[in-house]
């Protein structure tokens, strides 16, 4: 799924999920987004989908920390799993730590998707047998 603001696409099938947001956070893009990964991830047969969001092309916020975090909250779906953040700067890693937090979704930080990568494979062992790496 993608618009201009973000796209959403399985990274491997059906495993691990990938959010690339290109322009600032706001609530209603925000809100359009979790819409779209709940969809493709509640496709998954997997209990718990990791994801990889990649924020280096986001432009910035005007959205509220809190209201976005409210709105993930309330929204995200419950197969939502350990999540990467890629190409965060020192404030967005310190807001996606507290927002992160806040859901209960454990966060790490990488700064391409190979280290993302890296840190899933170690984390999830059997991605290497699905990816065809």
């Amino acid at each position: 799924m993608e618009s201009n603001e973000y796209e959403v696409k399985w990274h491997i099938e059906n495993k691990v999920a990938i959010f690339n947001q290109y322009q600032e956070a706001t609530i209603q893009n925000t809100q359009n987004m979790i819409n779209a990964a709940n969809q493709l991830i509640n496709s998954s047969p997997q209990d718990k989908v990791p994801i990889i969001i990649n924020v280096s092309g986001m432009t910035g916020s005007r959205a509220n920390i809190k209201d976005i975090s409210r709105e993930f909250r309330e929204r995200r779906s419950e197969k939502w799993g350990f999540t990467i953040v890629i190409g965060a700067n020192r404030a967005v890693k310190f807001l996606a730590r507290i927002f992160f937090e806040l859901a209960k979704i454990e966060i790490r930080f990488a700064s391409d998707l190979d280290e993302a990568m890296q840190i899933l494979y170690r984390i999830y062992p059997n991605l290497l047998d699905s990816s065809g790496q």
